[in-house]
């Protein structure tokens, strides 16, 4: 048989040659491996933190970054004065942080009926902004609902009325919006009065007090059952 005739039945034999009987071909000299990833960056040298930490870093946890905070150390209270650059500022009626930053300040008071824990509507406009203020800022935590009393009257009498009292104003505040949570009411009676000032009235030490329950200073006079 010529050669070629046989080459020509060999080829007929075997079936036609093509890409299709090449399972994932791949070019010679090519590597299909995944490129190793980068190696990472070096640290900065003087230990300084990065960029992406000190964007994420808030020591006053207050939610304005240190790098654009200018009080780093104080946290800001949204108050409608100055939000947002990070210092705990004077608001209406006088609403600030006080006492190193522990205790929920304003000016004026809050006045109850007489003999009773009612809050008056007299009071409803400090209460309101004050509902606010808490909702506004609820970094503060838990807040501590005083109510204090003067030393007319029985201690026994006293101790029950603030207790009343600290629980109308903490519903009060509840129905303004403020998470129950977030507050703790407190009879204080007439365990922590107050120096009277030369032209104040008698009954200066009737006062209600909002602390910071994280900073709250601790109260010798108060027993367990007062905060009930």
């Amino acid at each position: 048989m010529p050669r070629a005739r046989a080459l020509a039945l060999a080829l007929a034999l075997l079936g036609p040659l093509g890409p299709a009987c090449v399972a994932n071909p791949t070019p010679l000299g090519d590597d299909s491996s995944p490129a190793p990833p980068p190696a990472p960056a070096e640290p900065v040298a003087d230990g300084r933190p990065s960029v992406e930490a000190a964007a994420l870093s808030d020591e006053d946890d207050d939610g304005v970054g240190d790098e654009d905070d200018a009080c780093p150390a104080q946290p800001e209270l949204i108050n409608g004065v100055d939000d947002g650059d990070g210092c705990p500022d004077v608001g209406p009626l006088g609403v600030q942080l006080a006492s190193g930053g522990a205790r929920l300040a304003f000016d004026g008071a809050i006045h109850f009926r007489t003999n009773d824990g009612a809050v008056l509507p007299e009071s409803e406009a400090l209460v309101k902004l004050l509902a606010q203020t808490l909702r506004d800022n609820p970094h503060l935590g838990v807040i501590r609902v005083e109510v204090h009393n003067d030393s007319r009257g029985t201690a026994e009498y006293n101790l029950q009325l603030t207790k009343d009292r600290a629980k109308a104003l903490r519903e009060a505040l509840i129905e303004r919006g403020v998470a129950p949570e977030r507050l703790r009411a407190v009879g204080m009676g007439e365990s922590t009065p107050l120096h009277c000032e030369s032209g104040e009235p008698p009954h200066c030490s009737r006062r209600v007090e909002l602390w910071l329950e994280s900073a709250a200073p601790e109260r010798a006079a108060l027993t367990p059952t007062q905060g009930d």
